[in-house]
């Protein structure tokens, strides 16, 4: 599913969708009153990622491999984060609330990124794509 998007879309676009059913999906498991919601909310969390086209794409070659592992690293430490912060406020609400609030910080960093040079060459958009790899 998230590889037709990425394709019918953009890797861009793709990953604001990404983002937005992130934090979706945890506000909705902040407030949820009832199963339905929580089934809802995890759907949305469920909703794979394409965050890692995006990356190997705008990554040069040799720095792909650097890349990976800073992403996995990144990966890790966050859901160390989140469950450190479950220790810490126990209030479980909140936890969610504030993983919510990383898919919105999310949605506004990638808004400022360029669409992937590679997505928009498939697409025949050579000018797009050079405007792309300037920024």
């Amino acid at each position: 599913m998230a590889n037709f998007v990425a394709e019918l879309l953009g890797r861009k676009k793709s990953l604001l969708i990404d983002c937005a059913a992130f934090a979706l999906g945890f506000a909705l498991m902040a407030v949820a009153e009832d199963v339905g919601t929580m089934c809802v909310a995890r759907a949305l969390l469920g909703y794979p990622l394409v965050n890692t086209v995006y990356l190997f794409e705008l990554t040069h070659v040799e720095m792909r491999g650097v890349a990976a592992g800073m992403f996995a690293l990144c990966n890790a430490l966050g859901n160390s984060a989140i469950l450190l912060l479950g220790a810490v406020i126990p209030q479980w609400r909140i936890d969610l609330g504030i993983a919510a609030c990383v898919g919105l910080l999310g949605l506004a960093c990638i808004a400022i990124l360029p669409e992937s040079p590679i997505w928009l060459l498939r697409k025949n958009r050579k000018e797009e794509a050079e405007q792309s790899m300037k920024k």
